[in-house]
């Protein structure tokens, strides 16, 4: 399945500051091994990632947007390296 997004302003800032490729962000949304609904529109999904020793990336979308708005995303510390 593949699912339609864009990268808000801030969330391609967070992709430069925190050095994330967007293709990691892109596997996160097509494949996550986790997802978190927030609310109605707030979904967050997380994915390992291997070239960054397993650390789980979080990216956080507004799924009430078409396509997909991808809010922002980060290294989800509160996870580490384990779910």
């Amino acid at each position: 399945m593949d699912i339609e997004f864009e990268f808000s302003r801030h969330s391609l800032l967070m992709l430069y500051q925190r050095r994330i490729k967007a293709a990691w962000v892109s596997e996160a949304l097509e494949e996550p091994v986790y997802r978190e609904i927030e609310s109605d529109e707030i979904h967050h999904y997380i994915k390992n990632i291997e070239e960054k020793e397993g650390r789980f990336l979080r990216v956080v979308v507004n799924i009430s947007k078409n396509p997909y708005l991808i809010v922002t995303c980060f290294f989800d510390r509160r996870l580490g390296r384990k779910l």
